[in-house]
């Protein structure tokens, strides 16, 4: 009886020991695929963030040329924050 208990006992903390090292691998690889996932997701982001940033400053820097093109032209600051969307204020930094 006493070396059926200890094979038992002895079972019993190998399968624990087991499941322990199982789960910690388990959250080892997990926290890797989510770290990847986020990273990947965060890289996207980025990038799309970036792209709209790089596209907003584009348009707006087109309309202040535009702006100044207006501007040499002699057209009233009113009339090219108008036609430009600018606003005024926007407008009359150009001239500086």
């Amino acid at each position: 009886a006493d070396s059926r208990q200890m094979m038992e006992w002895d079972i019993a903390v190998k399968t624990e020991a087991a499941e322990e090292r199982g789960l910690k691998r388990g959250r080892e690889e997990g926290l890797e695929e989510g770290l990847e996932r986020g990273l990947e997701e965060g890289l996207e982001r980025g990038l799309e963030r970036g792209r709209e940033e790089g596209l907003e400053r584009g348009r707006e820097e087109s309309q202040r040329a535009i702006a100044r093109s207006f501007l040499k032209l002699g057209r009233p600051i009113e009339e090219v924050a108008q036609a430009t969307g600018l606003s005024v204020e926007a407008v009359q930094s150009l001239l500086q």
